[in-house]
């Protein structure tokens, strides 16, 4: 076989990335960083202390072709913490003629006092695209997690709408081995539902922000959080969005739905900042990554 025939019959990537996150003294450290195929990480800042390391997952192909699949994998080990991002929006291209589909599996493990912050750029599902985005969180009760994804229906600036293809999105939530959440997407471009008043009205961005913490279910915090929702509440009013904040055990989830993915990004960026200083007792300090 040649070099070149090798080549046409691997159009496509089969890659996993997986990270362990150990404490060690007042330090949380890197200690396994296992890598295949076109993922990696850039070494871990300590743009704010050394407990809670940033960590930018690389992707060079810069999107997802037919056939990819991309496993992500991040534990985060009793009291250590990490915030992992993006360093640009990832993307699900067409697949006009071919009939694999595209995986992207994230799998988040957080032991006991840990704390993870998963806050990556947004996600571009071109035409024709046949996505698929799954992610699995198994937490300790005692632990702390903010996790956001956001999604962008067709190249908007482009003028190319998502009117083929299809993308599935599933998310489940563990605490203690108990599933807490649990929620499938399954979304064709063709369907009804995205022009239908109770599902996506012709809106082509949406997006959804988990966070957990013990701490949501204490009474002192109710009125911040209720404090947060009125807000919410007050921004999108009269505006062409959708933003809301619920409420699950110790589980808030916040969801959008509109026409600007940046703006999106901004709003969950809004109730991160709100809520890390309750849940972590330090303000939120934002990526340098994404002033780039």
């Amino acid at each position: 076989m040649t070099i070149a025939t090798k080549i046409i019959q691997n159009k496509y990537w089969k890659a996993s990335l997986s990270l362990c996150l150990t404490r060690k003294l007042s330090k949380s450290v890197l200690t396994k960083c296992h890598h295949n195929g076109p993922l990696r990480i850039q070494r871990p800042f300590y743009p704010e202390s050394d407990l809670c390391p940033h960590l930018y997952i690389l992707h060079p192909p810069g999107g997802f072709v037919a056939g990819d699949d991309v496993q992500i994998n991040v534990h985060a080990q009793n009291n250590a913490q990490c915030l992992l991002t993006t360093p640009a929006a990832g993307k699900f291209y067409g697949a006009k003629t071919l009939e694999q589909t595209q995986l992207q599996k994230t799998t988040l493990i957080l032991d006991e006092q840990s704390c993870i912050e998963y806050l990556p750029q947004e996600t571009i599902v071109f035409d024709s695209a046949k996505a698929n985005n799954f992610c699995d969180i198994h937490l300790h009760k005692s632990a702390t997690l903010f996790y956001w994804d956001t999604f962008c229906l067709g190249r908007l600036k482009s003028g190319e709408h998502f009117s083929t293809g299809y993308i599935n999105q599933n998310v489940r939530i563990f605490c203690d081995d108990q599933l807490i959440h649990i929620e499938r997407n399954q979304l064709n471009a063709q369907s009804e539902l995205f022009k239908s008043p109770a599902g996506f009205s012709n809106y082509p961005v949406f997006g959804t922000f988990y966070a957990y913490s013990e701490i949501f279910l204490n009474k002192e915090n109710s009125v911040l959080i209720e404090n947060l929702e009125k807000k919410l509440f007050e921004i999108q009013k009269n505006e062409d969005f959708y933003i809301a904040l619920t409420q699950k055990n110790g589980l808030l989830i916040a969801r959008y739905l509109g026409n600007n993915a940046a703006h999106a990004q901004t709003l969950f960026k809004q109730v991160w900042e709100t809520l890390r200083p309750i849940a972590k007792n330090t303000p939120a300090c934002p990526p340098r990554i994404w002033n780039t």
